[in-house]
């Protein structure tokens, strides 16, 4: 095993050597190139071609900016962006309250609150005869659909209540 870690060390060594030659001769290569580039441009000045002249001006020229229109106050034209601009930013701050207001839950009542406040508007309106612990079919019909209606959605629900 050593005889194994003595060869790769020896075997890394010497690619490392190699990579290491190569890469400064890379570099040498490179330093030449740029010498004889900056060699040859100054040699070599570039000479300006008499361009015919074009019939319309110099398409290079710079074009005066136009002055503004006469009879048109900018300051004034200023103003009204400044306060379009005012108004517009009112009404993106009133659209997100409005939005934000429309996205606030209410929060519901629990199921058992709603019902008992069902029973106890029915058992108002009941006459005193009748025992309030006795449900008949139609306030347990009742009582069930009060309690789909207000109570929590079956996703939120717990198991088993």
């Amino acid at each position: 095993m050593e005889h194994l870690l003595i060869i790769l060390f020896v075997l890394f060594s010497i690619v490392s050597a190699l990579l290491e030659r190569r890469k400064r001769r890379l570099a040498r290569e490179q330093a030449e190139r740029r010498a004889r580039e900056r060699e040859s441009a100054e040699i070599e000045p570039e000479e300006e071609e008499d361009w015919p002249s074009f019939p319309m001006g110099d398409p290079f020229e710079q074009v005066p900016q136009p002055s503004p229109l006469p009879g048109v106050d900018v300051e004034e034209l200023e103003r009204q962006a400044l306060a379009a601009e005012q108004r517009t930013q009112e009404m993106e701050k009133r659209a997100r309250e409005m939005e934000r207001l429309s996205e606030e839950v209410q929060p519901r009542r629990r199921a058992r609150e709603a019902v008992q406040e069902a029973m106890q508007r029915k058992e108002a309106s009941l006459p005193a005869a009748r025992n309030p612990l006795k449900l008949d079919p139609e306030s347990a019909r009742l009582a069930v659909i009060y309690a789909e209606i207000l109570g929590r959605p079956k996703s939120e629900r717990r198991e088993g209540v």
